[in-house]
């Protein structure tokens, strides 16, 4: 796996966005008014959803992390991972399985999607405007999955939950994805 060589070994996504803050604050805002702004899905869905993109694009580090946050936010482990495994097995509601598997096809091949592809989400009661939200996710965690994957961030927040962006909060509705502070070289 490849490593920025200023990343620590056990990097997570803040380790980096210290390093290079460029752009941080407007993904970072982007992020949190995707995941935590109003909604179609409620934010253990979109959890969920990220959980299962970065799964599916074998990305370790937002995997764990986005685990971690639908824990949080109320979905149960055997749930959770039923769900990563095969959404139509898993015993979601209907429209949220439905979502997972149009969302598989973009984690392939997306220009394998039919008309009856979409004609079954909808005709599971999902609305378009919940269909938009679903992709604009999938889409983020694409992007993000491969600045984790391409940089070394790899650390599996399941085995470091004291690194997460939940640990020290007492109530998970109250995090906010936000960039971290620049790291001060002149120290």
């Amino acid at each position: 796996m490849p490593k920025l060589p200023n990343l620590p070994d056990t990097a997570i996504l803040a380790d980096l966005l210290r390093l290079h803050p460029g752009h941080a604050g407007a993904l970072m805002g982007y992020i949190d008014d995707l995941m935590r702004g109003p909604g179609e899905w409620d934010i253990a869905e979109r959890e969920l959803i990220a959980a299962f993109v970065s799964a599916r694009n074998a990305c370790t580090y937002c995997l764990g992390a986005h685990v971690l946050y639908a824990e949080a936010f109320g979905i149960a482990p055997d749930r959770l991972q039923a769900a990563l495994d095969d959404p139509a097995t898993a015993g979601l509601d209907p429209e949220l399985a439905a979502m997972l598997g149009y969302l598989e096809h973009f984690q392939t091949l997306p220009q394998r999607a039919r008309q009856a592809d979409m004609d079954k989400v909808l005709a599971a009661g999902v609305s378009e405007a919940a269909i938009v939200q679903a992709l604009l996710i999938a889409g983020a965690f694409q992007m993000m999955n491969r600045v984790a994957e391409g940089t070394g961030v790899t650390t599996d927040l399941r085995t470091a939950p004291q690194r997460h962006g939940l640990s020290g909060l007492d109530d998970p509705r109250s995090h906010r994805f936000t960039a971290p502070k620049p790291q001060d070289d002149t120290a």
